[in-house]
């Protein structure tokens, strides 16, 4: 399949499958970038240590960014 029948394809799925195809499509980059795995190792070393927020901190924050039209 040429990369114009895929941009094609994508075009017409709908928003949820958009979402789909960019995630894995994103998988795909993290997955060939060399330093992805040690980025990875370095985030969950910070939250081990304690550097997180809680699932109600993020619904604040990202409810703020909203509001801002972010």
């Amino acid at each position: 399949m040429s990369v114009a029948q895929v941009t094609q394809e994508i075009a017409q799925m709908t928003e949820d499958e958009q979402f789909h195809v960019a995630a894995f499509l994103q998988h795909l980059v993290d997955e060939r970038d060399p330093n992805h795995a040690a980025a990875m190792a370095a985030a969950n070393r910070r939250m081990d240590e304690g550097q997180k927020v809680s699932f109600e901190e993020l619904v604040q924050r990202h409810e703020a960014l909203e509001r801002q039209g972010k």
